[in-house]
């Protein structure tokens, strides 16, 4: 199993949507996915996109890490999709994934800027909670 990753986001902000194509370290296409934010929750994008605020705003204190944990699964399930999901997972070992956002720069993209401040950090601890083992199993599941 490859170790270095690449995830290049092509996002179309007029129509809300992104292409998330996962790479090996050789350029070969692993996954793919489609997200249309549209049909995310829009309490889970403010999350996605801006969490530090998020957490501050909208979150009762003590309830913190259970939210950003929750957010970890709207990354998991709704943004990244089962395929690219349960091949990241699939690696028990220690694994780079690179974020590429070739539309980040542009003006007119701001879903592609939103999609630069979103938490992509892979955490280990995390799934053992509840929802990130409901999370691996949906797509372990998905996999027969």
């Amino acid at each position: 199993m490859p170790s270095n990753f690449d995830l290049i986001i092509t996002a179309d902000y007029p129509s809300r949507t992104a292409e998330l194509r996962l790479l090996d370290e050789h350029g070969s296409q692993l996954a793919f996915q489609q997200t249309d934010f549209k049909t995310i929750a829009l309490s889970r994008q403010q999350g996605l996109f801006d969490l530090r605020n998020y957490l501050r705003h909208y979150v009762e204190p003590g309830r913190e890490a259970a939210s950003v944990a929750e957010i970890g699964v709207c990354i998991a399930e709704e943004v990244l999709g089962a395929d690219i999901f349960r091949t990241l997972a699939a690696s028990g070992s220690q694994r780079t994934l690179r974020i590429q956002l070739p539309g980040a720069t542009e003006a007119d993209n701001h879903l592609a800027a939103a999609l630069a401040r979103v938490p992509w950090r892979w955490r280990e601890r995390r799934r053992t909670s509840p929802r990130w083992a409901s999370a691996i199993s949906s797509s372990a599941s998905s996999m027969t």
